[in-house]
Parts: structure tokens; C-alpha cells; sequence
């Protein structure tokens, strides 16, 4: 593996039908229980996985870490060497696999999950990402974020949006693109890294929306520039979009995550926005709020110009305008969430929840 090289200054470090339905699932070993939501005149359906049984983003990572370990596939540079290395894992069957498996990271047998439901499955051009970062004062992250970023195999593209940063973030990007010829971006990134920057800041909604309009490849997906989430889950998305023929995969960081992730005011202050949420465009979702959603880029594309948020309250609107579209599938899943605290530079307050409640009103 080509490391690229240390950047100066940077650290690296109304419900008219409601029905249920049991489906396959992609990411407990027991097929789940799934609410299907028909939303009158909206024709939506919001497919939202409730299984109990699904794994925590821990065990899923354990997983998915023992099985690149087994298939020495951590180090593939290209989609198609991590493709071949996936086939690898057809040289025997999935249940040779799980015993051994389980025991190692602490599972019981039955809850091991196969290649697929741990995000290892290959690669076409119809799973590949666009990944939109928008970005405001974050020297210490910024790079080790995009790295990580770049590693994982279904991410094609990054977009990064410089929303006038005042610290060191501009001359760090400004390194990091001289540096964009290196093998280590240019084997990971088919559809390059590109960097755009607010002479103004405006709010991470104005710079989601110039990112928008950059995106090439089949999906879309958002990624916050600080490390509280983990760009790996970014697979786990993927496969559920697989499993769950959804076009609109959220990642909850409330929905089976592990204690002490969010402090409790957090907490519910998230699920009174996300239940006024549900309630106001038809949805049953766990957390509406959250950085990552993974969105089919054609549909994204027909309700992009109309976005108009410039701060957080991007993330009601871009759900209410999504939720309008003809045939859209929501699907959920759980991801990891690392908090970090306002010392540590979060930046949503107060007001940004104000903000959500007059967006649910507006855009409903």
C-alpha cells in the first residue's frame, strides 16, 4: 500500500395503508420484520428495517475487519483488486466461515453475518459513491477524513467544499491538492477528488448544494469533515440499499448504538425533531438528523436545484423534498457515532433546532 505523504500543518491524525412484511435482510443472520408506509397522494413508501436482532456497529465492524484480515483484502488500491479479493471468499462456503468467526469476535454462532450482510460483496459501477464533504475549520481532521474516505472501496468520488474556513483548513486542502497525482489518491479515486471553496461562509446546506451539482456516479453520499462517523459504514449502507431495494438509505446513530454514544439531552431533543419529522412527511425513521444518508444520485438530481437551506435545516428539507419524489424507498440502519463535544469544535446549537421545526412547516 502507497501511504501519500504527511501535508505540513495538517494533522493526519395522513397514512392511508400500513402493512408488515418479512423480508431478507442485510444485516442480522434473521430475516426481519419491515413497515411498509404508502403516503396517500405522495406515492411514498418508506421501507424502514426494525429488526432487533440486527447487528451493533461494533460486532458489524469486528466482522467485516475479520473477514478483510482472512482475505487479505485491507490493502486492495482498486475496485478490482478488492473485487478479487471478495472472490476469494467463494472458495468456501459462507458457513465454514461463521464458527470460526463468531468465536473470534463473540458472537453467537447464529448472529455472524455472511460476506454480504458485513458490506463485502463486489463492486459494479451501479454501487459506486460520490461522497460530498463540507468542510468549516477543521485543520485537525480534515486529511485523516479524506483518507479514510478514499479507502473505502464503493467511494468513486469526493467532493470538498471549503466553506471559508478561517483556521488552517484552506492551506491544508491546498497541500493535499498538489498531492493528488500520488498513486494513493489516483488508484482509490476513479472519479478524482475535487475541492471547491466559499470565498463567504454560508452554512453546510449552501455548501452541500455546490457539491451536488459535481457528482458523478450512482450514488450520492454526505460526509461530515470531523471523525465522528466512520466512513466504513458507508458499505453497510450500501448493502442495505442492496437488500432493501431502497434508493434512500439513512445511517441512525440511535438505532441499536451502543451506550454512552450521545448524552441523554442529545438524545431526546433528536427524537422529539425526528418524531415531528415522521409525523409531517410520513416517515418512521430513528434519526433524521444524521450526516449519513446515501441517496441514488438520479433521484437526487431531480430535487437538487430546489433546495434552498443554507445551514442545518438542510437536513429536513432534503428529507420532506425526497420524501415528495415518486417512488422513493427509505431504508435504515444502524451506524457508529463518536461524539465529539462544542470544545472540540461541534458546531449545531440551539437555534439549528429552531430552524428544523420552521423547515418541518415549510416543507411539508
Amino acid at each position: 500500500m502507497v501511504h501519500p505523504p504527511n501535508l505540513h500543518g495538517c494533522q493526519n491524525a395522513g397514512i392511508d395503508r400500513l402493512q408488515w412484511n418479512d423480508r431478507p435482510h442485510a444485516i442480522g443472520a434473521v430475516g426481519p420484520t419491515t413497515w411498509t408506509v404508502a403516503f396517500g397522494i405522495r406515492n411514498l413508501t418508506a421501507r424502514i428495517d426494525r429488526h432487533k436482532s440486527m447487528l451493533t456497529p461494533a460486532h458489524w465492524h469486528a466482522a467485516r475487519g475479520w473477514y478483510l484480515q482472512k482475505i487479505d483484502a485491507g490493502e486492495a488500491n482498486t475496485t478490482s483488486d478488492y473485487n478479487a479479493a471478495v472472490k476469494r471468499l467463494q472458495t468456501a462456503p459462507w458457513e465454514s466461515w461463521r464458527e470460526p468467526g463468531a468465536r473470534t469476535i463473540g458472537l453467537p454462532f447464529e448472529d455472524f453475518p455472511s460476506p454480504l450482510q458485513a458490506g463485502l460483496f463486489e463492486l459494479t459501477s451501479a454501487q459506486l459513491i460520490s461522497v460530498v464533504v463540507p468542510v468549516f475549520n477543521e485543520e485537525t481532521t480534515i486529511v485523516s477524513v479524506l483518507r479514510r474516505l478514499a479507502s473505502v472501496p464503493a467511494v468513486a468520488q469526493i467532493i470538498v467544499v471549503n466553506d471559508a474556513s478561517r483556521d488552517q483548513t484552506g492551506g491544508c486542502l491546498a497541500d493535499l491538492n498538489n498531492q493528488l497525482h500520488d498513486s494513493f489518491w489516483t488508484s482509490r479515486l476513479s472519479g478524482g477528488l475535487q475541492i471547491f471553496t466559499h470565498q463567504v461562509n454560508q452554512g453546510k446546506g449552501a455548501a452541500l448544494r455546490t457539491g451536488f451539482q459535481h457528482v458523478t456516479q450512482a450514488w450520492t453520499g454526505v460526509q461530515d469533515a470531523d471523525s465522528e462517523y466512520d466512513p466504513n459504514d458507508l458499505m453497510r449502507l450500501m448493502a442495505v440499499a442492496d437488500a432493501q431495494q431502497a434508493n434512500v438509505i439513512y445511517g441512525s446513530r440511535f438505532l441499536l448504538s451502543e451506550a454512552g454514544a450521545s448524552p441523554v439531552w442529545h438524545r431526546q431533543g433528536n427524537r422529539l425533531i425526528t418524531k415531528l419529522a415522521n409525523l409531517s412527511f410520513g416517515l418512521s425513521l430513528t434519526d433524521v438528523e444524521t450526516c449519513y444518508k446515501l441517496i441514488e444520485t438520479e433521484r437526487l438530481k431531480t430535487i437538487a436545484s430546489q433546495l434552498r437551506e443554507n445551514r442545518f435545516g438542510i437536513e429536513i428539507e432534503l428529507t420532506a423534498r425526497l420524501a415528495k419524489t415518486p417512488d422513493v424507498r427509505f431504508a435504515e440502519c444502524p451506524i457508529t457515532y463518536d461524539r465529539r463535544t462544542y470544545a472540540e469544535g461541534k458546531k449545531i446549537g440551539l437555534r439549528d433546532g429552531f430552524r428544523a421545526l420552521w423547515c418541518m412547516a415549510r416543507y411539508r
